[in-house]
């Protein structure tokens, strides 16, 4: 039985906890168009958000990640939708698809759930190893806010309302956090109210990537970067930028 109380363990719930993201998809879109590529690999593909807008938008689409679950689930809705995709399960530092894409694209926060720097650098150059020679490879961070790192541990702060899919009954998340500047890990938990009850309680890590640090490890990578995005419009990235979105192209 699917667990109804974890979003990244049950791929419906996912799906009505993140109905509202829906403005970066027309970046990545617009990304794919004007590179004239063909195929896109995505990383971190979960229940295609961002796969199933590329798919209907006429692109060959392959995703991997690490679940299962969420990768049955989203096979369902290709199914349903009378398209086809090849969806892999597997990490995202030791995948071996055999085959190599026009861009390969990583949205929203997945890599901000890579904890590391070795591991960053080792998902750099899987990436690399799948990528045309004159193919992009793309992905997103978000940019670490001091106001939100050093709030105090006891602050839960609004997050989200959605509709919970087993019950339908209105959810509302709150979240607080506790942030390790040695090792940049944000120890992040979220609190589910029903009617002002609380119903539920989880919680994840994920690393505050440094847009420095992150040049820093492209730099040593198979990798040069093309261009730093800084928003969903495309903007250049700038000091007021909520969003670092790297460009990549393979270094030769």
């Amino acid at each position: 039985m699917l667990n109804f109380s974890d979003p990244y363990q049950n791929p419906e719930l996912y799906d009505a906890q993140y109905w509202w993201k829906k403005n970066d998809l027309e970046l990545w879109k617009f990304l794919a168009h004007s590179y004239k590529v063909k195929n896109i690999l995505e990383i971190g593909s979960g229940t295609g958000r961002v796969g199933i807008p590329l798919l209907l938008d006429g692109f060959i689409y392959s995703g991997i990640e690490s679940s299962a679950t969420f990768n049955n689930y989203f096979r369902k809705k290709i199914k349903n939708l009378g398209m086809n995709a090849k969806i892999y399960s597997g990490s995202f530092e030791s995948f071996n698809l055999e085959k190599k894409f026009d861009m390969i694209l990583s949205a929203f926060n997945t890599f901000n759930h890579c904890l590391s720097k070795d591991s960053f650098s080792k998902m750099l150059v899987k990436m690399s190893k799948h990528l045309n020679r004159t193919g992009r490879f793309a992905f997103e961070l978000f940019v670490p806010d001091p106001l939100a790192l050093y709030r105090p541990q006891s602050l839960k702060l609004d997050l989200m309302e959605y509709t919970c899919p087993s019950t339908y009954q209105s959810i509302q998340v709150k979240e607080s956090i506790s942030y390790n500047h040695i090792n940049q890990i944000i120890y992040v938990k979220w609190y589910y109210y029903q009617s002002n009850t609380l119903t539920n309680k989880i919680k994840f890590n994920m690393k505050a990537w440094y847009p420095e640090t992150v040049i820093n490890i492209i730099d040593k990578s198979p990798f040069i970067i093309e261009k730093i995005i800084g928003d969903y419009e495309g903007g250049d990235f700038n000091p007021q930028s909520k969003k670092q979105i790297f460009i990549c192209k393979k270094y030769f």
